[in-house]
């Protein structure tokens, strides 16, 4: 499975329309989204699914026109997701106030969220689009979306709730790299808690539990990405034990939920101060030399 997260723009403070999205023959792909086209071209290339986030400023005119886009480019053969927006919970983000400030009956985001979540996807079932609708929730916050829920009911278009558990996202103890990494190995088994958590709500409420996101969180915070003694800590990601612990991980997870979708959160990225993100750092890299990556290739059974 494919998410295209990034490339939709999906966390910028803008304001979206379908009269001005990027179009295949736009002089460029890199000054805002990437055009839907590519979104779709790059999933049927890889064979995978596809994973959309729609903005959360795109109206009922610009959702009905990328539904209608998808209806005559998409082949249908793949799992094709469907999010509203990105971490509408999470107030780093623009959308979280944006949902906010639409939320009277519990002024938690995640109200408006499901009632938008809901309305995207009746909209591309009715232009014929077979679609998963997907909400977005916080890995830590199964027992608040059980209150909501009993405040405000759950739409029946939603299909599944993706959550991102990711290890090792706080790091009490730098006195070491290996020190660093045995907390990684204990904060895998603190998440095995929380999927629990959500694939009991999920069950109960007759969704589908999946992953938008997840593997390592090694990242300084906003005052520590110029110290280069905790940057350089976290680049742990490229120790050989992070192979291991990849292994661990995404095997409890296929355990946990019966081997549902996780979108591993990414496929490339270089070390540094913002994080270590990618399975591999650069393009054409040897898995023997990417520890993360190497684990889900043995993972898939997918010969390197």
């Amino acid at each position: 499975t494919t998410r295209t997260m990034n490339w939709a723009n999906t966390n910028e403070p803008v304001q979206v329309r379908w009269s001005s999205r990027t179009t295949p023959n736009w002089y460029t792909q890199a000054d805002k989204e990437v055009c839907w086209e590519y979104q779709i071209a790059i999933a049927e290339a890889c064979d995978s699914n596809l994973w959309i986030c729609v903005h959360h400023t795109a109206d009922d005119e610009y959702v009905r026109s990328l539904a209608k886009l998808f209806k005559k480019e998409w082949d249908g053969t793949r799992r094709l997701f469907l999010e509203h927006s990105n971490e509408v919970w999470n107030w780093a983000f623009p959308q979280a106030r944006y949902a906010y400030d639409r939320s009277p009956a519990t002024r938690n985001p995640t109200e408006y969220h499901m009632k938008r979540t809901a309305e995207i996807a009746r909209i591309f079932r009715e232009e014929g689009v077979e679609v998963t609708s997907v909400l977005g929730a916080q890995s830590v916050a199964a027992r608040d979306f059980r209150w909501i829920v009993d405040q405000v009911s759950l739409p029946a278009d939603i299909d599944a709730v993706a959550i991102a558990p990711y290890f090792a996202y706080q790091i009490t103890d730098r006195s070491s790299v290996e020190a660093v990494l045995d907390q990684c190995a204990t904060s895998i088994k603190d998440v095995g808690e929380q999927i629990k958590a959500w694939k009991s709500v999920c069950d109960e409420m007759g969704l589908e539990l999946t992953a938008y996101e997840g593997g390592q969180h090694l990242a300084a915070t906003p005052a520590e990405q110029n110290d280069a003694s905790i940057v350089n800590l976290y680049v742990a990601n490229r120790h050989p034990r992070m192979y291991d612990l990849y292994t661990e991980y995404l095997g409890m997870w296929d355990q946990l939920t019966d081997r549902a979708v996780l979108c591993l959160f990414n496929s490339c990225y270089p070390a540094g101060r913002f994080g270590s993100w990618g399975l591999i750092e650069f393009e054409g890299q040897e898995p023997s030399k990417a520890p993360k990556y190497r684990a889900v290739l043995d993972h898939l059974g997918i010969e390197q």
